[in-house]
């Protein structure tokens, strides 16, 4: 758990008081606060969200064309070439892409 001076910010939500009852039996069975149970559970939903987000999953098809590709480049035309100087471009100023 973060120490009690990085605790700066703060999430409220209402929910029943049958939820918050079960929400605070489970955490006591943790032996955690119902706050620490919520930040963890949060947490770690989070993770699994943005980890789910940030793999890319392939058949072996496509991964086989992926690896052909890379073992394989095609030529350089114009078009590839400007859009790798309008992303080195992009980068330099700070800007960001969303792949």
């Amino acid at each position: 758990m973060p120490t009690a001076q990085k605790r700066r910010e703060r999430i409220a939500c209402r929910i029943s008081p049958e939820l918050k009852t079960r929400i605070a039996n489970a955490a006591d069975v943790m032996g955690l606060t119902t706050s620490e149970f919520i930040v963890s559970k949060a947490v770690e939903a989070a993770d699994e969200v943005l980890r789910s987000h940030q793999t890319v999953m392939l058949s072996e098809r496509d991964w086989d064309i992926i690896m052909e590709a890379n073992a394989h480049p095609g030529e350089l035309n114009e078009s590839l070439i400007q859009a790798a100087a309008r992303f080195k471009q992009g980068k330099e100023k700070g800007d960001s892409y969303e792949w």
